[in-house]
């Protein structure tokens, strides 16, 4: 087995280092992608329907034309009842 000095170990201690420093950032990115796409999707969600999770579009099976239906509906009462 051959005997590394300590200069070796040093520079391969520090190549790694440099290494892990890298691969951190990467993972934060895309740590940091997931959580933008999340909170996009949650944002998007709030806009079409009001609610602030997607719990209640799983719940209650809310889709976009459900809610642009169910607003419509709602105008023409107000719009009826305005009359």
């Amino acid at each position: 087995m051959r005997a590394y000095s300590r200069v070796y170990y040093r520079q391969h201690r520090e190549w790694l280092l440099a290494a892990q420093r890298v691969y951190d950032a990467a993972h934060r990115e895309v740590i940091l992608a997931r959580k933008r796409a999340r909170r996009a999707a949650a944002r998007k969600s709030r806009t079409i329907s009001g609610h602030r999770t997607d719990s209640a579009h799983r719940r209650y099976l809310l889709t976009q034309e459900a809610a642009q239906l169910a607003a419509l509906t709602k105008m023409q009462a107000a719009v009826e009842a305005a009359k």
